[in-house]
């Protein structure tokens, strides 16, 4: 069945074209650090930043967060990376979709992760000890993830 439907090829063009569209979006997200992958099976990494790479888990759970929302199901993989691995069968025009819906994803999750940051510069409020970040606080709109300092006037 898998011969005799092209499966394999249509793995390696659609795979390259997923590749490349990912590429397109990548100026537009700095925190995304890597794409790389074979046939259907795409890595893409999140860094903190570009130069020394450093994993940014935060960005890639916000993400894959914001994809689920949009009804892209993603797999998380490793420290700071996501898995794309549509079904063998996939076409341009659904690759094209989910690289959308994607990028509209990034996008929400800068948004938001910007909006907490902004408000910590400000001193109004104090993050959750280490580990205990709700990002689920944070796509609900519940006050951007972050606790506010009850000894501090907003």
């Amino acid at each position: 069945m898998i011969e005799e439907e092209g499966l394999l090829q249509n793995a390696a063009a659609m795979g390259e074209y997923l590749t490349d569209c990912l590429e397109e979006i990548r100026p537009k997200h700095p925190s995304i650090g890597d794409i790389r992958g074979r046939g259907l099976m795409i890595g893409v990494d999140f860094v903190i930043d570009q130069h020394t790479k450093e994993p940014a888990r935060e960005w890639r759970d916000c993400d894959f967060r914001c994809s689920l929302r949009a009804e892209l199901a993603l797999l998380a993989a490793g420290p700071s990376a996501i898995r794309i691995i549509p079904p063998l069968s996939v076409n341009k025009a659904e690759i094209d979709e989910a690289v959308q819906m994607f990028d509209r994803a990034s996008q929400m999750s800068k948004r938001r992760i910007s909006e907490r940051d902004s408000t910590i510069s400000r001193g109004v409020a104090v993050l959750r000890p280490p580990g205990t970040f709700n990002i689920d606080r944070i796509l609900s709109g519940s006050k951007n993830g972050i606790t506010r300092n009850p000894n501090r006037s907003a």
